[in-house]
Parts: C-alpha cells; structure tokens; sequence
C-alpha cells in the first residue's frame, strides 16, 4: 500500500502515463492480498474457535486488512486521474498535494509501528494527524477554487488536482479506522478517533 502511494506520488508529480497505469495494474496484487487474509482469519475462527482477546485480534485484522486494500485503491485513484490529465499539475498547488502525500505516507509508517506493538496511545496520536490532513485539503481546494476564477483554462487540471487531493485525505481516513481496530485490540473499547 505504501509503495503504490508513492509510486501514485511520483507519477502525479511527473505527469508520468506509464507509472499511473502501473500503479493500476498493480492494484489487483493488493486485492488478493486482503482476500488471502480474510480467508486466512475466516479459517482460523473456524478451526481454532478463538475467544476473548484472540478473536479481537482476528476480527481487528480482517477490518485492518480491508482498509489497506481500500487505500491502495485510493492511491490507485490518484494515478487514474494522471491518466486522465492532458497537462502537467499546476507546480504552485501541486507541492500542497506532494506534502499531504508525505504525511499520509508518514501515518501509515507509525501506524504500522503502533500496529506490530499494539500500542493502543500510539494508534491515538496517528488518528490525531488526521486532521492536518483534512485542513491542507480544505485549504488547497479553497485556493484552487479562486484560482480557476482568474485562469480559467485551469479549470480541468484544477479539478484533477482536487480529486487526488481528496483520495489523499480518504487515504488518510482510513488510517483511522486502523488506530481505531488497533485500540479495539489492546482494550477492547470501540472507539471513534475521527477528531
């Protein structure tokens, strides 16, 4: 998941056709993947018949495995849009969109820390980065939006720009729901860490 991001990233920083079909292609590996660990916990609750606490944990993960599909499908949609794109990004806005890349990519990496520890506070201060993302996306949109009015002829490559900048921020969101599993998983408390 994290290397289609980047590669998503890079081909939209490059306007690169090549990488972005790629990324796409690439995606169906990813889908098997979570269809491997869902049979996977599927067969252990059935055989093992787990309680408590191990049953949280399978359960966490067949939810954790989903979201890492569901962002790599959001990477994927980044590198669908270069494909739509007839011209490079606008490079004022674009470093905007490369920036919440990198906090996105950055998240996923301590939520993976949090995850191999399950550490309940860790997943928690990820869930609370969320929210930088979610102001740089609001705020990018906001500056597009005024620009088209004075450069029209923007228009197009302004709303390709909004559109990954929105899969980035659903990127983002679906790092929460894994902070969420991972506390479900220490604690046992379903929480909402959507700030």
């Amino acid at each position: 998941t994290d290397k289609a991001l980047e590669q998503a990233l890079a081909c939209f920083r490059t306007n690169d056709h090549d990488l972005a079909q790629e990324v796409i292609a690439n995606d169906k590996e990813i889908n098997l993947l979570q269809k491997k660990v869902e049979e996977a916990c599927i067969l252990t609750i059935a055989r093992e018949q787990p309680v408590a606490g191990d049953l949280r944990i399978i359960t966490a993960d067949m939810c954790i495995s989903n979201d890492l599909e569901r962002m790599a499908d959001h990477a994927a949609g980044v590198a669908n849009t270069v494909t739509q794109m007839n011209r490079p990004v606008l490079p004022d806005y674009a470093q905007a969109i490369e920036g919440m890349g990198l906090r996105c990519r950055e998240m996923l990496a301590q939520i993976h820390r949090a995850y191999k520890n399950l550490d309940a506070e860790m997943a928690r201060d990820v869930a609370a980065m969320e929210t930088e993302i979610d102001r740089e996306e609001y705020q990018l949109v906001q500056a597009l939006l005024e620009h088209v009015k004075t450069h029209p002829g923007d228009m197009e490559i302004s709303t390709y720009m909004m559109w990954a900048a929105h899969g980035l921020e659903r990127f983002a969101d679906r790092i929460t729901n894994i902070a969420e599993r991972i506390v479900y998983m220490r604690t046992a408390e379903v929480v909402d860490l959507n700030y």
